[in-house]
């Protein structure tokens, strides 16, 4: 049955509400306590593949209700500091929907009896952000078993599927135009050959996610040196090859050295 969030919402976060109530300049808090209260309109009641209540996207999206991509992490840090178990919850949400091969799907369209969601399409990583985060706040270290053998199937994943001609990863954005970076009809692709070529996301991206990897296999009485090697690989590849002298910034490979 298709879920459609109401303006009287079923889960409440009231110390984001507070906060919206007293942070920031006053002519901010307007806007602040509409943000926050969406929040809470865009949580919905658990309902597969969920065992717990799930935020969307909102319910705004053309597609709502749905779950997922980038979009939940940034709800995720949106909330962390005065929702931090509302946010553990989501977290462990995504991390639920992952595969054993490692692939954790993109958006997953919840608008039907049952949930849709491709099967090649994946999103960028950045959940590991979210984790560490939460740790960094909460002190509780419980989640790191959880998203530590996540990260390693991630990690599987990227080189198995997502590995650039050469080195560095890409996304499927440069081969089907379906948008898996998150970054919507991105302009970077227009007039570029098809080809799995090294994004600078990507592979900063899968960087960030060895690096928390390597941090939690400590803690994991585990062996962090093949995360930190390969997070020097992509270090060294993105400086001498992502960089662009000119323009001072890092690029996709093949505008690197472009007028």
């Amino acid at each position: 049955m298709k879920q459609t969030p109401s303006n009287s919402p079923l889960y409440r976060l009231p110390n984001l509400v507070a906060a919206a109530a007293r942070i920031g300049k006053p002519e901010w808090r307007p806007m602040l306590d509409y943000v926050a209260r969406l929040h809470e309109r865009s949580i919905l009641s658990p309902r597969m593949p969920f065992v717990r209540p799930w935020e969307e996207i909102g319910p705004g999206y053309q597609n709502s209700p749905a779950f997922g991509h980038w979009d939940i992490v940034h709800a995720i840090l949106d909330e962390m500091r005065d929702e931090p178990f509302h946010a553990r919850t989501q977290i462990e949400n995504d991390l639920d929907l992952q595969l054993p091969n490692g692939f954790l799907a993109g958006a997953i369209w919840m608008n039907g009896e049952r949930a849709q969601w491709s099967s090649t399409q994946s999103h960028p990583p950045v959940w590991s952000v979210a984790v560490d985060d939460y740790v960094a706040q909460t002190g509780d270290r419980g989640l790191i078993a959880l998203a530590f053998p996540a990260a390693e199937r991630q990690i599987a994943w990227f080189d198995a599927e997502r590995k650039a001609d050469g080195e560095g990863y890409y996304y499927s954005d440069i081969l089907t135009h379906e948008w898996e970076s998150g970054v919507d009809e991105g302009i970077r692709f227009l007039d570029v050959q098809q080809g799995p070529k090294a994004c600078v996301d990507a592979t900063a991206h899968v960087a960030l996610l060895c690096r928390s990897a390597a941090t939690w296999a400590v803690e994991m009485r585990r062996d962090p040196s093949p995360y930190l090697a390969r997070l020097d690989e992509l270090t060294s590849f993105a400086r001498e090859r992502l960089f662009d002298e000119e323009t001072g910034f890092f690029h996709d490979i093949w505008a690197v050295g472009v007028p």
